[in-house]
Parts: structure tokens; C-alpha cells; sequence
């Protein structure tokens, strides 16, 4: 288990540019770390950069596959050789079996997208391996007019892991026109801020 970076997100900008990405962000699912099969309207940031689905079935880490070592790996259908989103329920169904995914599907994902799993490209295009959804009904939006243009903030909270999303939020704040600020705290004592106004980074 990683250790837990708790983030408090604010994001400024024209009313336009935060509802753009709200737009883009907001889906169904559940809010926070733990999937409870109750699904409700929430927020994905990571829908601003979304991963790409060729990740979804391979699995990274060490396994031992018919006596050999692998570190890349699909749960695929016993009959129909059919590739399943990797995750505890593909682990445990009796229908699927893990195969390697062979080293010319790999560089062909490296070609396409600078990395062949899930894990590397997460922490280069998020900073992170993962950030949890929020519920919108525990965003706060506040709205305002400066200099005749509609300005609006959001706030919220999300956890990520072992480290705040950084890549992410710089990559939102310059795709969307949008100032973010983010205080984190790591469970293992690390703390900070991150301050993204008119595309410069800032941290403290």
C-alpha cells in the first residue's frame, strides 16, 4: 500500500475556462479510494489527461508465468484468448489465465505512446500512480465578476499517492488557462504547497 497524499485543490479562472474542464472531468463513479458498487456524479481530473485504454489489461510488477519470470502481464479467457481490465476481479476469476504480453506488442506501445504500462506513464503524465474522484456534491464552486469578466473558484479535496499529482495539475493549469493551488500532506510527514499561477510553478 502507498502511502496517502492528501490534496486540498483550489482552481481559478474565467467561469468559462473552469467549466470546461469540469465538463471534461465529470463522469460516474464512486468518490475516494475504497469502490463501494455505489455509483454517483462525480470528478476525475485525471479525465483532463486521460490515461490511454490500451493499459487497461496489462498488469506490471513480478510473476512467475509457467516457470518464467515476467513483468508485464494480461488475464486473458481460457477460450477466446479475450485480454480483461486487470484488477483483483480479473485476478480471482477461474476463467482467465495470465500471459505474458509479448515484447513486439510492448515496443509497439512504446512507439504509440513513450511508454508500454500503465504505471510508468501514470507517474510521467500525473506525477502519481493514481488521484481519487471526488463527489460533487463536496466541490465548492464560488463565482464573481472582475473587470466585467465572470471569474469562478473551485475547491475540493482528493488523495493521491505517495506524492501530490504535479504533473498533472501544471499540465491542467496551462491546457485550461487556469491558476491551481494545491497544500498536500503525505502520511509519512511530508507536506507542502503547489502554486501554479500564469503557467510558473511555484512550490513551498
Amino acid at each position: 500500500m502507498p502511502n496517502i497524499c492528501e490534496n486540498v485543490i483550489e482552481i481559478q479562472g474565467t467561469l468559462k475556462n473552469v467549466e470546461k474542464l469540469l465538463d471534461t472531468c465529470k463522469t460516474v463513479g464512486h468518490e475516494g479510494r475504497f469502490d463501494n458498487n455505489e455509483r454517483i456524479e462525480v470528478y476525475d481530473l485525471t479525465l483532463g489527461r486521460e490515461m490511454p485504454n490500451e493499459f487497461d489489461t496489462i498488469a506490471t510488477g513480478s510473476n512467475t508465468i509457467n516457470g518464467v519470470k515476467v513483468e508485464k502481464w494480461e488475464y486473458v479467457h481460457k477460450e477466446t484468448g479475450q485480454a480483461f481490465t486487470n484488477g483483483l476481479e480479473a485476478m480471482q476469476n477461474e476463467d482467465l489465465v495470465a500471459v505474458a504480453v509479448t515484447e513486439e506488442r510492448l515496443e509497439k506501445l512504446k512507439e504509440k505512446f513513450g511508454f508500454d504500462n500503465w504505471y510508468d506513464w501514470a507517474y510521467a503524465n500525473w506525477g502519481t500512480k493514481w488521484v481519487t474522484s471526488v463527489a460533487i456534491d463536496n466541490v465548492t464552486i464560488d463565482t464573481w465578476t472582475e473587470e466585467e469578466t465572470e471569474m469562478a473558484q473551485v475547491s475540493f479535496v482528493v488523495d493521491s499517492a505517495w506524492s501530490p499529482p504535479f504533473v498533472l495539475l501544471e499540465f491542467l493549469a496551462n491546457e485550461y488557462d487556469l491558476d491551481i493551488h494545491d497544500r498536500w500532506w503525505e502520511e509519512g510527514g511530508e507536506a507542502g504547497w503547489i502554486h501554479i499561477v500564469d503557467q510558473v510553478v511555484e512550490e513551498e
